[in-house]
């Protein structure tokens, strides 16, 4: 075969693999954008959720406000006071709780582009990835047992679950970028 025809059959060739590659690109770019749309309608949910525990947590309230306010008996702002501590804390436990269940989504988003970035996702996305979800598995535990928090405890351990969630966010965000830097 002389040199000649041999770049005539190259040339095709070359073409055929550059568009192989091109289609695989944007079969990766589909599929990552499919996970985002997908993590976009969970989230809704979570907070569709949490409204709708919110609400049911106000109504529960709000009636027992007023059957301790009809007693009119002398311990009634005792309780009252009582049922305004309980009511902070379980307005908490439904924020933070949708919280780390976002924070649930956007790990499982996560995982599902590292999977379909298979070995374009580096090690060290992957391990951090992990030490997330641990940690955020950990946190839902621990956002359960704050309900026996003393009270004089609460704000401290409030302030730290805060503290937590924050920087488990921040962390997921440098894994979401890091996962995007790759897939570009």
């Amino acid at each position: 075969m002389t040199k000649k025809n041999w770049l005539i059959a190259a040339v095709p060739m070359l073409l055929c693999a550059a568009c192989a590659e091109s289609h695989a690109n944007q079969v990766t770019d589909s599929q990552l954008k499919r996970i985002e749309k997908q993590a976009d309608a969970r989230i809704e949910g979570v907070d569709k959720r949490a409204a709708k525990r919110q609400e049911m947590v106000d109504k529960n309230f709000d009636a027992q406000k007023e059957a301790v306010s009809a007693k009119d008996a002398p311990s009634a702002e005792r309780s009252e006071d009582m049922l305004d501590a309980a009511k902070d804390r379980s307005d908490y436990q439904v924020q933070a709780r949708a919280e780390l269940d976002k924070l649930g989504v956007r790990i499982k988003a996560a995982e599902d582009k590292i999977k379909v970035l298979g070995p374009k996702a580096p090690d060290p996305v992957r391990n951090e990835l992990s030490h997330i979800s641990t940690e955020q598995s950990t946190l839902q535990e621990q956002l359960v047992e704050m309900n026996e928090a003393a009270p004089a405890e609460w704000e401290a351990t409030k302030s730290k679950m805060d503290e937590r969630i924050s920087s488990l966010d921040s962390r997921l965000s440098d894994v979401d970028s890091d996962i995007d830097d790759a897939a570009g």
